[in-house]
């Protein structure tokens, strides 16, 4: 993908466990663990010119953003707000006051 200058997209699949419900909390949930883990990873060091897109806004984590601030200055991560903007996000996310949120947070 870097050779390339091609971005990645993460974005949840579909699941089987009848205790979730797809639209409703599995996609919002898989795509916030998934853009939490590769923020607070080493994935952006070793490829700095890595482009990684987290469909549907990134997630819940522009709506949790003092939470994930937090867990970086408590993990010794760099400032959040770096690491958030190292990766894109899409705005498939169906209302437009989550769309201003979104735009305004990164």
């Amino acid at each position: 993908m870097i050779e390339f200058d091609m971005p990645g997209t993460i974005h949840a699949s579909s699941t089987f466990n009848p205790a979730h419900h797809v639209t409703a909390s599995h996609y919002i949930a898989q795509h916030h663990s998934a853009g939490v883990e590769i923020l607070g990873s080493r994935v952006f060091q070793d490829f700095p010119n890595l482009k990684i897109i987290i469909s549907h806004g990134g997630g819940a984590i522009p709506y949790q953003w003092s939470r994930h601030r937090g867990s970086h200055v408590m993990l010794g991560l760099e400032l959040f707000e770096d690491a958030a903007r190292r990766v894109y996000r899409d705005m498939a996310i169906y209302d437009q006051e989550s769309m201003e949120m979104l735009i305004k947070r990164v």
